[in-house]
């Protein structure tokens, strides 16, 4: 009888032990959004397209031609693909409850994707039946963009963050472009 009551208490106990508490302000959200997009930059300007009509005249004080202003010049770049640059999403873990504690600290998620050959990318944002405010950014890199057939120059673009919400199963497309 001893060994009946002595196994109860042990199994008793390691029942108590083995249950893990789980924290409140956690939450398993096995939903998702999918955010995707295209990441372009101009890095090479041997492309881009000028408008030469909007070249303005310098002009002496006889009305006579003697240069070009090339301030006044339309350039419309063309934009290439960004290849291989992680781009991220950002939400708040409060998003994803549906009961928010004001008291409690809820921390940032990052879900990480990749550029592809194409400069496109896919992320899949974690995404309930409430509205998630996501921020998308990408790192910024360097790159030798091409200024003339024979030259180039070492240049570090960056990209402004983009803000967009999403609930479960939504699609969102979020384009971004570098600029230096």
């Amino acid at each position: 009888m001893k060994k009946v009551v002595l196994f109860s208490a042990v199994l008793a106990g390691l029942a108590v032990l083995s249950c893990k508490k789980e924290d409140p302000k956690e939450v398993n959200v096995t939903s998702t959004a999918i955010v995707t997009g295209l990441v372009t930059a101009n890095l090479d300007y041997t492309n881009d397209i000028y408008d030469l009509d909007t070249i303005g005249a310098i002009l002496n004080a006889n009305g006579d031609t003697i240069g070009w202003d090339l301030d006044t010049l339309s350039v419309d770049p063309v934009l290439e693909a960004v290849t291989n640059v992680r781009v991220f999403a950002k939400i708040n873990a409060s998003d994803l409850h549906n009961f928010v504690d004001p008291n409690f600290d809820y921390a940032d998620r990052i879900v990480e994707g990749t550029t592809d050959e194409e400069g496109r990318f896919t992320l899949r944002v974690p995404a309930g039946s409430k509205t998630v405010s996501v921020e998308i950014y990408g790192e910024e890199f360097e790159f030798d963009k091409k200024i003339t057939s024979t030259r180039t120059e070492r240049t570090i673009y960056t990209v402004g963050n983009q803000n967009t919400t999403v609930t479960r199963n939504q699609s969102r497309i979020i384009d971004l472009e570098y600029t230096y």
